[in-house]
């Protein structure tokens, strides 16, 4: 649980990087689905999104680790909807989140991932995580980012891989849908 939702609030945090946007330009959460695929990992967790209002969406990630966690890749990767099929759109990429806090450097979409969502979480220091891990209340505020996004919908995955017996092993997935202008572009 614990594992999952820090990567949940990484996943997340990411998303926010990649979604670095003009002030203009608005997005909000749809939904959020997480897959435990290691239950060995947690002992209870939860990922939900809550709606506060017609233009605002938050997202809450809370899990509690049953194993140490020493060494975690990231695995993160966003599509845009094209009708009614999610395609690969700008990343795909794997990052080692336990030298992120070691080397700033080498992991870029961590940095701005982490720079927005500190406020959310208490992923902020280095490896080795234990205890609870969560990510509460996060907005999907882009007014802070310089990327502009074309309107539409988008998913954004985020997979966690630890090593498991010398094998590469995702312990959980994220899938954040959320839309960039249309409805949930704010009125002036």
């Amino acid at each position: 649980m614990r594992l999952n939702c820090s990567l949940i609030a990484v996943g997340i945090l990411v998303t926010l990087t990649i979604l670095v946007t003009s002030d203009d330009q608005n997005g909000n959460f749809k939904k959020v689905v997480c897959i435990i695929h290691e239950k060995s990992f947690f002992t209870n967790y939860s990922c939900s999104s809550k709606p506060i209002n017609r233009y605002k969406t938050v997202v809450t990630m809370i899990g509690q680790l049953s194993k140490r966690l020493d060494n975690m890749m990231l695995h993160h990767q966003m599509h845009k909807k094209f009708n009614v099929i999610y395609r690969p759109f700008l990343v795909n990429v794997t990052e080692d989140f336990c030298q992120k806090f070691v080397n700033k450097a080498k992991s870029p979409y961590l940095n701005i991932l982490m720079n927005i969502g500190q406020k959310y979480t208490n992923l902020n220091h280095t490896c080795p995580y234990e205890g609870w891990l969560i990510i509460k209340n996060m907005e999907l505020d882009l007014s802070s980012l310089r990327l502009l996004l074309p309107e539409g919908e988008y998913r954004y995955d985020l997979e966690p891989i630890v090593d498991i017996d010398n094998k590469p092993t995702i312990v959980f997935s994220i899938q954040a849908f959320f839309e960039i202008g249309g409805l949930w572009r704010k009125k002036n």
